[in-house]
């Protein structure tokens, strides 16, 4: 496309961070029939990072990225009613790196996925219509509803496993 959506980041974490906390990414895709798609995608990915390292590790992870994600949808939402970030929304997904455990916030349709023993497994499911015509139209993301529905997860890690995140332009044209 002539305009990129996506946003994605990596927080590897100071030492204390790291121990406390583990290690942050996110992508984001911002729904490209609102006014603002990109700023949306880039501020969910800065709000995730920088609220996650704010919690006490006690929440845990999955609970420390749910926490600023609903404030950012609240205010998401919000300003997608005015008129200069009108019907702004973005796809996300988040995985938390904590021992040897990865731990997942989705909502969209980004994907988190794991390459482990030669195979390649999907760990999300799209928040799409599921018409075979209508697959392309969200029916959840951040931004879309006043209250966000978040799918969480978590999966225990063996060594040489690989994990991936992908907007729908990588996985939508493999």
């Amino acid at each position: 496309r002539a305009d990129n959506q996506d946003f994605g980041g990596v927080h590897m974490g100071t030492a204390l961070e790291c121990a406390r906390h583990g290690i942050i990414a996110a992508v984001a895709d911002g729904v490209s029939g609102g006014k603002c798609g990109r700023e949306a995608a880039e501020l969910a990915v800065r709000a995730l990072i920088e609220g996650f390292y704010a919690m006490p590790d006690t929440l845990g992870p999955a609970r420390a990225m749910q926490v600023p994600l609903a404030a950012y949808n609240r205010w998401l939402h919000a300003q997608g009613r005015g008129e200069t970030m009108a019907n702004s929304a973005t796809t996300f997904t988040a995985l938390a790196l904590r021992g040897r455990s990865a731990h997942f916030v989705h909502v969209g349709d980004s994907r988190a996925w794991r390459f482990s023993a030669g195979r390649l497994t999907c760990l999300t499911s799209d928040h799409v219509r599921p018409e075979p015509d209508l697959r392309h139209v969200l029916i959840r993301a951040l931004g879309i509803e006043p209250e966000l529905r978040l799918d969480h997860g978590d999966v225990e890690l063996a060594e040489h496993d690989r994990l991936l995140l992908t907007s729908d332009g990588i996985h939508g044209a493999l």
